[in-house]
């Protein structure tokens, strides 16, 4: 047992050194393909993903504890939020009725999330704040990002509203990961925490590779002509927006609209 523990413990040690790597590579793209643009708070993750994993590899005496893990991944389960919601506002900026829809539904996915985590205990014997902390809390809240996910895309699908293939690849990939994310710490759950922790661990970090090298790929990938299209219509939509606000300004203040106003 002793020695499945080593092993399952050198393996997760592996895979973090493979993922810091992957990690700069991925922040790297993000600058030089100006990916951060489309998500800030994804470039936002993918930095502090970085630091703390560098943070617990190489300083291990000093963050690797509970207390240090619980707020890094508070943080990270924040951004992951921040993503959805940042993405879910650019996707449905220039649509109106998609927006107001997606608007309402982030509203009661919100509540209930936050509901959801008030209502649990600090501690719920014989499991520590810290076992309550990864097999409720952060669980619940991605929970609540998966459905904000789910109700985006579906949004998105019901009105046609066109979705840049970096942002559908990067929802579709979190939500997937925040899946296998929960469900496997779920493994806590009636079981030997110390005994279970090392292979929760060493599947969080098989799961979480696969996610960073398929968003590296989306990141690093050029653009097509579908891409440039989709800014391109984004961008025509944006102006005409504008023309609007602008025309209906002019008619409450009385003001005619010049030329130089509709360029503008």
């Amino acid at each position: 047992m002793v020695l499945q523990y080593k092993a399952a413990m050198n393996a997760s040690t592996h895979l973090n050194s493979v993922a810091l790597v992957i990690e700069v590579l991925l922040l790297v793209g993000l600058t030089v393909r100006g990916r951060w643009r489309l998500s800030v708070c994804f470039g936002a993750y993918t930095g502090w993903a970085l630091v703390r994993s560098i943070l617990m590899e190489y300083w291990p005496e000093r963050f690797f504890f509970q207390w240090f893990w619980l707020i890094g991944q508070s943080i990270l389960d924040t951004l992951k939020l921040g993503i959805a919601l940042e993405i879910g506002w650019r996707m449905f900026a220039e649509f109106p009725g998609a927006k107001s829809v997606a608007r309402k539904a982030t509203v009661l996915i919100l509540g209930l999330t936050a509901v959801a985590v008030a209502s649990l205990p600090l501690a719920s014997p014989p499991m520590t704040s810290f076992q309550t902390a990864i097999t409720n809390f952060h669980p619940r809240l991605n929970d609540g990002t998966i459905w904000l996910i789910a109700a985006f895309l579906a949004t998105a699908r019901w009105y046609r509203v066109p979705v840049h293939r970096f942002h559908a690849g990067l929802l579709i990939s979190l939500a997937l990961y925040l899946v296998f994310f929960s469900s496997i710490f779920q493994l806590f759950v009636g079981r030997d925490f110390e005994g279970a922790r090392h292979y929760v661990v060493l599947l969080d970090n098989s799961g979480f590779l696969l996610a960073i090298c398929w968003w590296m790929h989306i990141t690093w990938r050029a653009d097509n002509a579908t891409d440039r299209a989709h800014m391109g219509t984004l961008s025509t939509l944006h102006h005409v927006g504008t023309d609007r606000r602008d025309g209906l300004a002019a008619r409450v203040s009385g003001s005619p609209i010049t030329p130089q106003r509709r360029l503008a």
